[in-house]
């Protein structure tokens, strides 16, 4: 990890980089996500992270574009582009066509890191939902409907996509190590990036080490906690004591606290907001330093308590092993 300032600040993958700070943009719709989007690229963030599944990624390509035009960035290759593989599209023979559409949809030639967005796959609520590109399961009994393939032939299929120069890089998300391993034994291509839920109720260290030592960076999503999720799964993060304490050593808020704990962990991180306030507040994360005593202090609030454990796909062949012998899924199975 390199951390200077926004716009510069980089994760180093073997000869290549990844921009530190992302901006998420996950529920972000209509003229109001167009202008954070396009305010996250004016304040300095040069990593933008969609899906499939949010349904904007045309707007973010028009984020991009009017930045261009309005000088605020000189070329598209200024600024990178995470997306991710749906669901219902794991049928490596299916691979490809919806990449292309991202890739159109998006309108900016290619995209930087092509993630799976989940291990388990999903079958599609309709085949017009399929021919139409949508992003919907079919449900039965209030769980979706599994509908998986074997990941090594989903990964030939992404490698595929790099030799055709639709994106640059691939990876997974939500993939634990054993995972991620299985596609290491085999693989053309390694995959440069796991983007997996990390914040202080959830510490994933074991997963980091992993990662580290066979060289794929990390993305923490949702570093902050979701207030109404974590309240229910370990408490709020912004009520923490301990966290209040340390922010206001620091004398920054309990935000930027945990944003900078991550990228301290050389994690990458892509904070989202519809505010520009607290598109600014995410930024401003260059000008203090955790010491090792509070980083250790933070760590120690790890209770590997999940706000997003997908238990609705708990049945699916590709549900991550080791989640399966987490609290959250052990209860359910009393429950």
């Amino acid at each position: 990890m390199e951390l200077s300032n926004l716009s510069s600040s980089i994760v180093r993958v073997g000869s290549k980089t990844i921009p530190a700070v992302g901006f998420g943009t996950y529920l972000l719709k209509g003229e109001t996500g167009l202008k954070a989007m396009k305010h996250a690229i004016k304040v300095g963030y040069r990593h933008i992270d969609t899906a499939h599944l949010y349904d904007n990624e045309e707007l973010v390509g028009q984020a991009v574009k009017e930045s261009i035009t309005e000088g605020v960035l000189k070329s598209r290759d200024e600024i990178f582009i995470t997306s991710k593989l749906g669901t219902i599209w794991h049928d490596p023979k299916k691979i490809p066509k919806v990449i292309q559409f991202q890739v159109d949809r998006l309108g900016l030639d290619y995209i930087d890191l092509y993630l799976i967005h989940c291990p388990w796959g999903h079958q599609a609520l309709s085949e017009e939902e399929e021919n139409n590109f949508g992003g919907r399961p079919a449900y039965k009994d209030d769980c979706p409907i599994s509908n998986s393939f074997d990941h090594r032939e989903m990964w030939k299929a992404l490698e595929d996509a790099v030799d055709a120069g639709l994106v640059k890089d691939i990876g997974v998300s939500n993939f634990d190590n054993s995972q991620v391993q299985y596609i290491l034994d085999k693989c053309r291509i390694k995959p440069l990036n796991n983007q997996v839920e990390i914040h202080p109720w959830i510490d994933q260290s074991e997963l980091v080490d992993f990662h580290k030592r066979n060289d794929i960076s990390v993305t923490s999503f949702m570093s902050l906690g979701r207030a109404g999720r974590s309240s229910a799964h370990g408490g709020n993060l912004f009520e923490n004591e301990l966290l209040e304490k340390i922010a206001k050593k620091y004398n920054v808020t309990i935000a930027q606290l945990l944003l900078k704990y991550q990228l301290q962990r050389g994690i990458v991180i892509v904070p989202k907001s519809k505010t520009p306030e607290r598109i600014e507040e995410n930024a401003q994360l260059f000008h203090f330093e955790v010491t090792a005593e509070d980083m250790a202090e933070i760590k120690a609030l790890n209770k590997d308590c999940r706000s997003c454990n997908f238990l609705p796909n708990g049945n699916n062949p590709n549900f991550p092993p080791s989640w399966k012998r987490e609290k959250f899924f052990l209860d359910s199975l009393e429950s």
